[in-house]
């Protein structure tokens, strides 16, 4: 239940909080990321590689984006939903994200339903040519309406590049 209030926070901010968006922050991104899938439980630890698209050029301050996921223990998540850019200030811009999709534990770890939820926030460093380096965590879980809601934590670290023109 927590994590359904969880994400229903992010999309509340995203649509009442997000600035709106500068030039360039409205390009479409393509962010490849790496990292540790569960990272705060030994025992169900894997490395996580994931690719994801970023829309840009959409009305309102929300961007979609659809992505795949895919850990060392053979685990896939396929997902599509949105985001938003929250400038920090600098360069520096926080991005809360929220992403339902479909699960497919492989050897990893049960998290108890085959549609799964993905909520997740990245710290990120504008760098030139609308490229972008960050730090990104996120949840996975299905919101307690599947057999068990046993859902992971992810810490990965993402690069973003610009698909077309700045």
């Amino acid at each position: 239940m927590r994590y359904r209030c969880l994400g229903s926070a992010v999309v509340l901010a995203g649509l009442t909080l997000a600035p709106t968006r500068s030039a360039g922050e409205e390009i479409q991104q393509l962010r490849v990321a790496a990292g540790v899938f569960e990272f705060n439980l030994g025992s169900a630890r894997a490395g996580e590689l994931s690719l994801q698209y970023r829309g840009g050029k959409n009305t309102g301050p929300l961007h979609p984006l659809a992505g795949v996921m895919v850990t060392t223990d053979s685990a896939v998540h396929v997902y599509a939903g949105f985001g938003f850019d929250a400038p920090l200030g600098g360069r520096l811009v926080l991005r809360p994200t929220f992403a339902p999709g479909f699960y497919h534990r492989g050897h990893g770890k049960d998290l108890g339903a085959a549609f799964e939820y993905r909520s997740g926030v990245e710290l990120a460093v504008r760098l030139q040519k609308g490229r972008r380096l960050g730090l990104e965590l996120d949840h996975v879980s299905n919101a307690g309406y599947g057999r068990s809601n046993r859902g992971e934590e992810t810490l990965t670290v993402t690069f973003a590049l610009p698909l077309g023109h700045r």
